[in-house]
């Protein structure tokens, strides 16, 4: 894979300059160049970069304001500044404030470019593969609660079930029993027996642990059905538990397992937010965006996207709850009661699906998560797509 580098300045003579100057790097590198930090700003919308180097004074963003912005959305992006104002307050600014790897000066030459470029390359590389282990950590402890309680819900589920085979294979062994009894008797516990191996097959597919993400295709509306019939036992019967699902939308290419643990997360989270009892509600729908309807943040895009919901009726959260529930450890939760892993590992996983989350609240009036993935897949009658407006 190539390593990508994105290059800003206002000035089309220097990036002129650095273009012929990294000629060399042209097959090894993918290198983009632009004239402002609103244009590199909309063009990691849309990918990655590994390393930025930005101008300092620009028209309308400096390098700093862009660098900060970047450090705040990207933060595994190394930012580097090439700015021809030497003073010290620039540097202190562009250290404190965007937290740069590198402070160059004009006239750059290749001598101090391409050593600054590849250290800020491996940067790069030991950061992917600190988070990429720190993620996996976070996954799997997360994981291992909502395992343990998903297993006290099936041993609930499993007691029911061989208490009906029991049954009726004491009716099937029974000497009075007629041939037609015997019969209905030995087809009720072929379906107990259905009902278990289909819950365990459930219940293996969201314990798999995996370093990486399998994306297959995926039934969203099968899929999310068999979801329910695990997540009602869990919530508990004071929750109304609503699936809706979505006939113009086929299939989405997504990990399974993952995106089992993000519903199950959310919905534990929902039933934790409504002690008394309330809705619980899981929806797909799918929707087209457009450039004006994206939120401002570089993982959203426009495009086609399966919207993926959960909903609550519970106490909901204030706008200070809300920045900072993405955050690793940061929980709502008395103490002992609540990691915080869970929704930083959520986020985790629809990020690497290609998607972002969005979250609306209000006190006293519920939550909604809405998840939104890449429609890879949808029916013909999926055109009708749904045109929203993001909160």
């Amino acid at each position: 894979m190539k390593k990508k580098v994105l290059f800003v300045d206002d000035e089309e003579m220097v990036l002129e300059g650095l273009r012929r100057m990294l000629r060399p790097q042209h097959e090894e590198w993918e290198m983009e160049f632009v004239e402002s930090g609103v244009k590199a700003l909309e063009l990691m919308g849309h990918r990655p970069f590994d390393v930025i180097v930005s101008d300092m004074r620009m028209p309308g963003m400096s390098g700093v304001q862009l660098l900060t912005h970047i450090k705040t959305e990207r933060p595994d992006s190394i930012r580097i500044l090439l700015t021809g104002h030497r003073d010290m307050d620039t540097a202190i600014d562009a250290v404190n404030r965007a937290e740069i790897f590198r402070f160059l000066t004009k006239p750059v030459v290749p001598e101090n470019l391409l050593p600054a470029l590849e250290s800020a390359f491996e940067q790069r590389r030991l950061l992917s593969a600190e988070r990429e282990s720190l993620e996996l950590q976070l996954q799997h402890a997360q994981k291992m609660s909502l395992i343990g309680q998903c297993a006290a819900s099936a041993v609930h589920e499993f007691r029911n079930t061989l208490y009906v085979i029991q049954a009726c294979t004491d009716m099937a062994l029974d000497g009075t029993c007629s041939e037609t009894g015997t019969v209905s008797a030995l087809q009720n516990v072929r379906h107990a027996v259905g009902h278990c191996t289909d819950l365990t097959r459930r219940m293996l597919t969201f314990s798999r642990r995996t370093d990486e993400i399998r994306l297959a295709e995926l039934e969203i509306n099968e899929w999310l059905n068999q979801l329910k019939s695990l997540i009602g036992p869990l919530v508990g019967k004071r929750y109304s538990l609503r699936c809706v699902c979505a006939p113009e939308v086929n299939s989405i290419h997504a990990d399974a397992g993952m995106l089992s643990q993000v519903v199950f997360n959310l919905a534990m989270n929902a039933r934790d937010a409504m002690p008394e009892g309330g809705t619980l509600t899981l929806q797909v729908d799918l929707h087209e965006l457009n450039a004006e309807q994206v939120p401002p943040r570089l993982v959203a895009r426009a495009g086609r996207f399966v919207c993926l919901s959960v909903a609550d009726t519970g106490c909901g959260m204030d706008r200070t709850t809300l920045e900072k529930i993405f955050q690793p450890f940061f929980t709502t939760k008395a103490t002992g009661t609540g990691t915080g892993l869970g929704l930083a590992v959520v986020a985790q996983i629809v990020e690497r699906h290609e998607g972002w989350i969005d979250v609306t609240s209000e006190l006293g009036n519920g939550t909604t998560f809405r998840i939104f993935l890449p429609a890879h897949a949808v029916n013909a009658a999926g055109n009708n797509a749904i045109r929203t407006n993001l909160v």
